[in-house]
């Protein structure tokens, strides 16, 4: 009996920790973050499928049972005998414990498989460092660099696998430049500025700046795109040139 109580306690437990992560996961996404990071790691894309298939589960058995509280309700009012659930149902949830604990094994062992994962490399000391990531659904570069005499740099390059990713990062990239919050979130040094559609060869290309800070985002087919920093000129024609070659060498 007291095992029984012990494990009952234990998923209910398990079930609080859930619960909790969703709630939390729900406070982050209201702060409107980059949740297409997610298609940057095939870990977290299988970690998010295994939630998703826990919850629908979950769902399901909670359908289940409303279904069959309303069944017995209305079999009472006529007087007819309590149904008997089906066979296949009581095998069903006989095995819910084993499916659950099978999930959050493999759960916890993607997350220790994502340790390390994008991992940042440090250049100079800690003056500069690069970040990649390579996924099914996208490949992503990121190089920033703080340097009084050489100038501040951040560029963050996205080759996706599809065009609606690509659409979807140009877009917050966009949308981000006009967030305060998210500009100090994310370390941006300036403040929200409007940007300026821009013809440089691209698909299509925004420019903008902030104090002496200058910034280009743009799309070139299913790549995007954004640089900023200071001390440069990005809609030069050596700089152009030079984002052209770089992003044909990933095409």
């Amino acid at each position: 009996m007291w095992k029984k109580a012990l494990a009952d306690q234990v998923w209910s437990l398990s079930y609080l920790a859930v619960y909790w992560s969703i709630w939390t996961v729900g406070g982050y996404i209201r702060e409107h973050p980059r949740m297409w990071e997610l298609f940057l790691s095939n870990i977290s894309m299988a970690m998010a499928t295994l939630v998703l298939l826990w919850l629908g589960m979950d769902l399901f058995f909670v359908v289940r049972v409303l279904r069959y509280r309303a069944k017995c309700r209305q079999v009472v009012a006529e007087g007819e005998p309590f149904p008997v659930p089906r066979r296949w149902g009581a095998r069903l949830r006989g095995i819910r414990p084993l499916i659950e604990g099978v999930l959050i094994a493999v759960l916890v062992l993607c997350l220790l498989l994502s340790v390390g994962e994008g991992q940042t490399n440090y250049i100079d000391g800690y003056s500069a460092y690069t970040r990649e990531q390579n996924s099914i659904a996208a490949a992503s570069f990121e190089y920033c660099r703080y340097d009084q005499e050489e100038g501040d740099l951040w560029v963050e390059r996205m080759d996706c696998r599809a065009g609606w990713l690509a659409e979807w990062i140009c877009e917050d990239f966009r949308a981000a430049e006009g967030d305060e919050k998210r500009l100090q979130r994310e370390f941006h040094r300036h403040r929200p500025t409007a940007l300026r559609a821009v013809e440089l060869g691209f698909d299509r290309a925004w420019s903008y700046s902030s104090g002496e800070y200058e910034g280009l985002i743009l799309r070139n087919g299913n790549q995007v795109l954004r640089i900023e920093g200071n001390q440069i000129d990005l809609t030069g024609a050596k700089t152009l040139a030079d984002i052209r070659a770089w992003l044909a060498e990933g095409a």
